[in-house]
């Protein structure tokens, strides 16, 4: 077992990510099954570290690459069950009824705001209709029954360039304009700080309950990283407004800006605390941002 804290680089097999691994001897009992379906790819110093601190593994070092890539089957069981593509204009009403039945009714800024439903989803409705015609909304389709698995959809900001706005947000309540002042005001004067001329917001996205745990969400975000690229975009960026998704791309080592507690904030058009509803989960707001790097030899999974 391992007696300290161990550090494993390692490198799944054609899958985009490379993941690091840090096991305790508590942890390591439960991850036993784990050591056994992955391919190690570490260097050497790293891997001898390894089978000092471990007795999982008995004989010499390249019986390591020899284990069965468990890893490995999965992707390419996602791979050849799912499909990712651009959306058209003959996917809109299938779209739309996506992002209302799995999107619009959890979107975490829509409940702290106290936005009802009904005009949510309205909302959320035009600006799939948006993203659809300028060709930033991509879904992903279950091979075999042809349903709808999940969407994405991410927006262009340009530096000194307005914001488009939605037709719905003219005449609106007062709670999807309150939630609407919220999100200018997290993105003002990011283009200075981050030093950018162009970015791609992430700004809605969903997986159909039925398809969840079929690693739906990170095909998604090499997606956007391919089209940040295509698009000559600085950034990706996103405001994350759930615990639950600042802790995961925390793990991702993505970094972020401009936290706020939603207890702190202060409505820039009123000068009040808007009245929020609030949970253990929704308490703060950051800005979430990732480089994009210019394209290099890459060969798409998608």
């Amino acid at each position: 077992m391992l007696s300290n804290p161990c550090l494993v680089v390692v490198q799944i097999n054609r899958c985009p990510l490379s993941m690091l691994l840090v096991f305790t001897k508590q942890q390591i009992s439960k991850s036993t099954m784990l050591f056994t379906i992955i391919h190690f790819s570490a260097k050497s110093s790293v891997r001898k570290l390894f089978e000092q601190n471990c007795h999982i593994f008995k004989g010499k070092p390249h019986k390591l690459d020899l284990l069965p890539n468990l890893a490995q089957q999965r992707y390419n069981t996602m791979e050849n069950q799912f499909v990712w593509r651009q959306l058209t204009e003959t996917d809109m009403d299938q779209a739309k009824q996506f992002v209302y039945q799995y999107y619009s009714k959890q979107l975490p800024l829509a409940k702290i705001f106290r936005v009802k439903d009904k005009e949510m989803g309205r909302r959320n409705l035009e600006q799939t209709e948006l993203m659809i015609n300028n060709g930033l909304s991509y879904g992903c389709f279950h091979k075999a029954s042809g349903m709808f698995a999940a969407i994405f959809q991410s927006s262009v900001m340009k530096k000194d360039a307005p914001q488009t706005k939605l037709k719905c947000e003219e005449n609106c309540s007062p709670e999807l304009s309150a939630l609407s002042r919220f999100v200018d005001w997290m993105f003002k004067d990011i283009f200075t700080e981050l030093n950018a001329q162009k970015m791609l917001m992430h700004s809605s996205g969903g997986v159909a309950d039925e398809f969840k745990r079929n690693g739906l969400i990170e095909t998604s975000r090499e997606l956007t990283k391919e089209t940040a690229r295509r698009l000559g975009c600085d950034y990706e960026i996103a405001v994350v407004a759930n615990a639950h998704w600042a802790k995961s791309t925390a793990k991702k080592n993505d970094p972020w800006t401009r936290e706020i507690a939603f207890c702190d904030y202060v409505d820039p058009e009123t000068y009040m605390r808007p009245n929020l509803e609030l949970s253990p989960v929704h308490t703060h707001a950051r800005i979430v941002y990732r480089k994009v790097h210019p394209f290099l030899k890459h060969v798409s999974k998608l």
